[in-house]
Order: structure tokens, then sequence, then C-alpha cells
């Protein structure tokens, strides 16, 4: 006896293996994206996350917009992030507080630097809690890479001290851990946080560990 078509609607699907995934919104067109290209590629987890450049606008709430919208339309679409990142630096913004707390609410995490994302970049090679402006940041990243250029590739100059960097952010939110306000802790970044976050996918891809699709 052939089911009738709600019966059929009804029945439930089983769960199958997926693959971790995540979903990063930048501010920035190029260095951002790049960065987070090239790391992806080299922990092999390309596949597995989806980098977008501004689309919203180059403000930070625009960035968190972003995301909210991707991450809507992917769940709407069956398929979800298992993460969602915004990053976005200091610079010249206002409001960057507000955007904290709309990424907080939305549960969306957030790679913040201040003055600017090439402060991360620094850290790969030296650890200062001197306050700069994002010129002053990027004139002393060219000391250790002297053709730097925000729309070329530098991953092959900071691959091998990445673990320094990590150790470095850290060391820069300890130093700033009685300033509650991100646009006062200059210098400083939680870029390394989604760094883990890819490292961590990388693993789980390495292991063949899945996670599993919600029965709907």
């Amino acid at each position: 006896m052939r089911r009738r078509f709600g019966e059929r609607l009804r029945r439930r699907r089983p769960s199958r293996p997926t693959r971790p995934t995540v979903l990063i919104c930048c501010e920035g067109g190029k260095t951002e994206p790049q960065y987070f290209s090239d790391l992806c590629r080299d922990r092999r987890v390309y596949s597995q996350v989806k980098i977008v450049p501004p689309e919203h606008g180059t403000h930070p709430k625009g960035v968190v917009e972003c995301a909210v919208q991707y991450r809507a339309e992917a769940k709407w679409d069956r398929t979800p992030y298992d993460e969602a990142w915004c990053v976005f630096d200091m610079d010249s913004h206002s409001g960057v507080p507000g955007a904290f707390q709309k990424a907080e609410a939305r549960g969306i995490g957030v790679a913040f630097s201040n003055p600017c994302f090439e402060i991360w970049y620094l850290l790969h090679f030296e650890y200062s809690t001197a306050e700069r402006s994002g010129a002053e940041v990027r004139q002393r990243l060219r000391e250790h890479v002297p053709d730097y250029d925000k729309s070329a590739s530098v991953f092959h100059h900071l691959k091998g001290c990445l673990g320094t960097a990590c150790s470095h952010a850290v060391r820069l939110r300890e130093y700033h851990c009685a300033i509650r306000n991100p646009e006062t802790a200059n210098p400083s970044t939680s870029v390394d946080r989604l760094v883990v976050k890819l490292d961590e996918l990388s693993r789980r891809a390495a292991t063949g560990e899945v996670a599993r699709e919600p029965e709907v």
C-alpha cells in the first residue's frame, strides 16, 4: 500500500555524517580574505570554510549583519554553519562596542584587532605594548617583511611563527585585562582565537571526526 503524501512529508530523514563548517565574514576586501584563504589551504580545510569579503560596507556592524544574513540563509538551505565569525579592526571606526554586542547576542565570534589587522602579522615577529596607529604598525611590519603590501599574500612569511603570534596575542589581552572597551586596548588582537578554531577544524578533518546532521 502506498504511503499518502502527507505521511511521506512527516517521515524523518535519517541523520548522516557531515563535516563541520565555519563562516568567516571580513571587513577588508583583500588583506583578511587573503590571509584566511592561505591559512585554510595550508590546514587543508578550505572546502569547509566560507570566507566572505565585505558586502554590507566596511563598518563593523555591517560585517556582523553580513554574518547574520549568511548564517540565516545557510540554515534555511539546511546546510547550517557550525560556527560564524566576524573579522574587523578598530581603524577609524566608531560603534565597535555595538558591533561586539550584536555579535554576542547572535552567538557570532569576533576576531578583532586594534589598531588594524596587521598587528596580528606584527606579533609573529615581536611583542610590544606600545600604542601605535595603523600606519605605524604597517611601517614596523615592513622591517620584517620589506615587500609588504595589503593586497599581497604574506602567509609564507608568517607560517613558521604562528605559535609565537598566538602567545603574544594572549599576553596582550592579559596586559589589557582591566580594559573592557576594545576601542582603547591598543595594541591588541583576538585573531588567534579564530586561528585556534581553524586548527581544531584541521585536526578533526585529519582524524576523520564528523558532526551529525540533526534530524528534521
